[in-house]
């Protein structure tokens, strides 16, 4: 199988990646306020956030709960001796996202990896060519039914186009699971249809997150410092942890829809109830990766492609990508309620299940090549909660209404809030944007 289908459902819609810099202005008083502006989390949103205000001449504390800024934009090279990034590591839609050029800007190099093959093992063989073609034609099929809904009641991507056989359970994992970090019985259409993209992918071998902090530039950050009360009854807001208290005119929130439904960070008064109901539907996805250092030249026969691996038709599908940019690694992926069984096993035991599946394919020798192994466990960090928001059937405009400010003093951030970049840092990225230049508007 030659091409692989596009996986990717993600387009650009708005204008907003155009807007440059914003119009100077003078250093402006906090009034009775220690700041004019807490941020609170040193994600991509909150970095750019940050930086677009004190730029104008506000005063600006930011607060990340973590020892390092990034949020779930990590990356490192401590682990395998090259930069290896734990959370968002592709530029989707990389012809028209805004962030491919300014990664490229800070210097950094980018990686077609959309042009690889897909490669299917079921039951412990490589897929006939029946098989592939019956894989590429429910995958076909399924963006068909996307692509053609009406648009006329939003249902989960289940409901629209259900899976009956192992090829349409592969179409919807890699769509819902491997995708979304969702089954698709829980995945809008209306959302996935909404990022619709251009099926051109990008990675970064200098380590995407790294690439996008560095082309955001760097901002004073307040590190170990989680909030847990952010109280807005006051003509001040006060924004509140273990390390004390900050008073500010106006508060950009940045942390996970999973963070603010889990009801560690407080608000007095609660926030309202519209501002409850979009947290509450736009709940976190998981995706996993269990990475692998392989031996140099372990892996010899399938270095550009992605590998799908399925034992029973009812067991779980795992996504392979092998050797990318060059590299010895090989990134395992699970996605949904399969990652969330994992979480159940022991460290040893997860791996151990991930590599089975690697056996199945290059044979117990390849035990033997592995060096180094590493686990994602973004569903239990408790900053994060997941990987990113997935929208409920029915509740496309949570994420316009998470965006919303409340009371014109708390303003919100991330990854859930642009619907036609859900999920990535690209989100993220123009949400910082957007708060900043809503903050700007709103102190003059």
């Amino acid at each position: 199988m030659s091409e692989k289908p596009k996986v990717s459902r993600r387009h650009f819609l708005g204008t907003a990646a155009a807007a440059s810099g914003l119009s100077a202005l003078p250093l402006r008083s906090s009034r009775s306020a220690d700041r004019d502006v807490v941020v609170v989390g040193a994600g991509i949103a909150g970095i750019t956030a940050a930086r677009l205000l004190r730029e104008q001449g506000y005063s600006v504390t930011v607060l990340e709960a973590r020892s390092r800024i990034g949020g779930r934009a990590y990356t490192e090279s401590k682990t395998f001796g090259i930069p290896y990034d734990h959370g968002c590591a592709w530029l989707h839609s990389a012809d028209i996202n805004p962030l491919t050029d300014m990664v490229r800007g800070a210097g950094y190099d980018v990686q077609d990896e959309g042009s690889r093959d897909i490669w299917l093992h079921f039951d412990g063989q490589e897929a006939s060519d029946g098989d592939y073609a019956s894989a590429g034609e429910a995958y076909g099929m399924l963006q068909d039914r996307l692509e053609s809904w009406s648009g006329e009641r939003d249902m989960s991507v289940a409901e629209l186009s259900p899976p009956n056989d192992r090829f349409d359970r592969l179409a919807h994992a890699r769509l819902g699971p491997l995708e979304a970090g969702v089954e698709t019985s829980s995945l809008s259409v209306a959302d996935v249809n909404v990022q619709e993209g251009t099926g051109v992918e990008y990675m970064v071998p200098g380590g995407m997150a790294k690439a996008i902090l560095d082309g955001i530039g760097g901002v004073d950050v307040e590190l170990g410092k989680p909030v847990d009360l952010i109280d807005w009854s006051g003509d001040a807001v006060a924004i509140s942890g273990i390390w004390g208290t900050l008073t500010a005119r106006t508060v950009v929130i940045t942390v996970s829809s999973g963070v603010l439904a889990s009801g560690h960070l407080r608000f007095v008064p609660a926030l309202p109830e519209w501002k409850h109901s979009a947290i509450t539907t736009l709940p976190m996805g998981v995706l996993e990766k269990t990475t692998f250092l392989l031996t140099p030249g372990s892996i010899t026969d399938a270095d550009t492609n992605t590998l799908y691996v399925q034992g029973s038709e009812t067991a779980m599908i795992w996504d392979y990508l092998l050797k990318p940019f060059g590299s010895d690694l090989v990134i395992a992926f699970s996605g949904g309620q399969d990652a969330r069984d994992l979480h159940k096993l022991t460290d040893q035991d997860a791996t151990e299940a991930a590599l089975e599946g690697l056996i199945s394919v290059f044979g117990s020798d390849i035990r033997k090549a592995v060096r180094k192994t590493h686990l994602t466990n973004w569903a239990d960090d408790p900053w994060a909660l997941g990987a990113y928001a997935a929208a409920t059937p029915g509740n496309l405009k949570s994420r316009q209404a998470l965006s919303q400010p409340v009371a014109e003093r708390l303003f919100f951030a991330g990854e859930a809030v642009v619907p036609e970049w859900a999920t990535q840092a690209t989100a993220a990225w123009l949400s910082g944007r957007q708060a900043a230049e809503d903050i700007i508007r709103k102190l003059g």
